[in-house]
């Protein structure tokens, strides 16, 4: 932009391609983006930083794959990362594949896993809420 910073929703277009991808990756499905959580900017991505997106699977049920997508910036000449955002994509079955099969559980073993799992699980019911008040 203007500004010398990559514009925010280009940003969120990678964000939503990851996790498109990482869901896609665990069902082995077709899906695609139901909704997302509002996002808010920490820090600037500056033209020539590379970007750190790390996407994981927070919660599941027979519906949806919930992902978190974290962003990293990182200056090549001073090689410092910086948080950026985190974004969370509500991801579902395609049409063509939703009345035949659903998604698998996920396996919860550590505390910081539960904890994402409880997260996961809010994001999910507030979007299901969102509809529901349409």
């Amino acid at each position: 932009n203007h500004l010398g910073n990559m514009f925010g929703g280009k940003l969120m277009s990678l964000m939503d391609g990851i996790a498109g991808i990482t869901a896609s990756k665990f069902s082995e499905k077709t899906v695609v983006t139901y909704s997302s959580e509002a996002i808010e900017f920490r820090n600037p991505v500056n033209v020539g930083d590379r970007l750190h997106l790390i996407a994981d699977i927070i919660f599941t049920n027979r519906a949806v794959i919930v992902i978190r997508v974290d962003v990293y910036a990182e200056n090549k000449g001073e090689n410092n990362r910086s948080y950026c955002t985190t974004g969370f994509f509500n991801m579902v079955l395609a049409d063509s594949e939703k009345y035949f099969s659903s998604f698998a559980r996920l396996i919860i073993e550590t505390e910081d896993e539960k904890r994402d799992f409880q997260t996961g699980k809010e994001v999910w019911e507030t979007a299901m809420e969102r509809k529901r008040k349409r």
